[in-house]
């Protein structure tokens, strides 16, 4: 007798321990279960929406919460499952006529944008600056006006396009950058005329030397497009200069 009353009150432990567990998973699935039966009814409300974008988002971020809420009471779970499944499927069903204009639009998007990109490079020979900003900035302007692509085409021309339209700014660039060299190149070309007339080395005659310091002297008023450091070296030469045939000749 006592060897059985041992045996069950261990017996008794166990049931109780089980008992217990039970419970703790019985109220986990009764809290999913209102989780989930929420769930639906949202589900519900959104089954008859046409706003199709931003009500397909909301849908699918209560699927994701459904999958993340653990299980249910076995006796309603494929009930309430269906329960959900149909709202949701009600929603997409409706919303397929327009996917599929969608889908058309974005493949006629995906042509008139693949002319666009053609014309963009064509660019890429252009030199005609002005004229090929304009145009640059003509087809931005109406690339941005089409609507979407479909996405796998449309990230390639995307690309392309952008390419495209950079490619010839940059050479624009460049360019400019060039000339500005060049000119700059010029300009410092000046200075040793400047520098043989400082320092008395010049083949010019008096007047001459007159002559080309006001030549020099118009040149620097009218630059434009040189760096600081091109025209302070033309400022302090051209000064000293000045100073130099004013000194020797002040009746001019």
């Amino acid at each position: 007798r006592p060897l059985w009353n041992a045996f069950k009150e261990n017996c008794d432990k166990i049931y109780l321990r089980v008992k217990e567990e039970r419970d703790v998973q019985n109220n986990i699935r009764k809290k999913n279960l209102a989780l989930k039966e929420a769930l639906c009814a949202k589900a519900e409300m959104l089954s008859s929406s046409t706003d199709w974008e931003e009500t397909a988002k909301k849908v699918k971020a209560l699927q994701a919460e459904w999958k993340k809420i653990g299980p249910i009471p076995r006796k309603v779970s494929d009930a309430l499952w269906k329960r959900f499944h149909s709202a949701c499927d009600v929603f997409f069903d409706a919303r397929k006529p327009y996917i599929e204009k969608l889908s058309l639009e974005r493949t006629d998007n995906l042509k008139l944008k693949e002319k666009l990109l053609k014309e963009a490079e064509t660019l890429s020979s252009c030199e005609d600056w002005d004229a090929g900003s304009e145009k640059v900035r003509s087809l931005q302007k109406e690339w941005k006006k089409i609507g979407s692509m479909p996405r796998k085409e449309g990230r390639d021309i995307a690309n392309r396009f952008r390419e495209a339209c950079d490619s010839f700014y940059r050479r624009l660039k460049d360019d400019r950058q060039r000339k500005k060299d060049e000119k700059e190149q010029e300009i410092l070309a000046l200075k040793t005329t400047i520098d043989e007339i400082l320092a008395g080395t010049s083949s010019l005659e008096e007047d001459e030397r007159i002559k080309k310091t006001l030549e020099l002297r118009t040149t620097f008023l009218e630059l434009k497009g040189v760096s600081e450091k091109v025209y302070s070296t033309m400022q302090k030469s051209l000064s000293a200069l000045c100073e130099k045939m004013v000194g020797e000749n002040p009746e001019a």
